[in-house]
């Protein structure tokens, strides 16, 4: 609670809300627009089989801009792997 304090000092100078997000800055109409459709047309299409996602959304890249981020930020994060649990369960054994 003591680090949100300076935050909230920060923003109250700044607009008349109590609610900090009102100083976010807002997104156009254009740019909600622009990703609705991109959205729509994502959904819209029929769907495709592939082994190699990350793939798939690199050669997409120009059709589906923010998508195509949004998918090689998720899809690029490293995997948790039980390799160490099992590993120490057969010790165990």
């Amino acid at each position: 609670m003591l680090g949100l304090l300076p935050i909230t000092r920060l923003i109250s100078r700044h607009t008349s809300s109590a609610n900090i997000f009102d100083a976010l800055p807002t997104v156009s109409t254009a740019e909600k627009t622009a990703f609705l459709d991109e959205l729509t047309r994502y959904l819209t299409s029929p769907t495709e089989s592939t082994r190699e996602p990350l793939r798939w959304w690199v050669e997409r890249r120009a059709i589906y801009p923010c998508l195509s981020r949004m998918a090689l930020n998720y899809l690029s994060v490293p995997g948790l792997s039980n390799f160490h649990t099992f590993k120490l369960i057969l010790l165990i054994i």
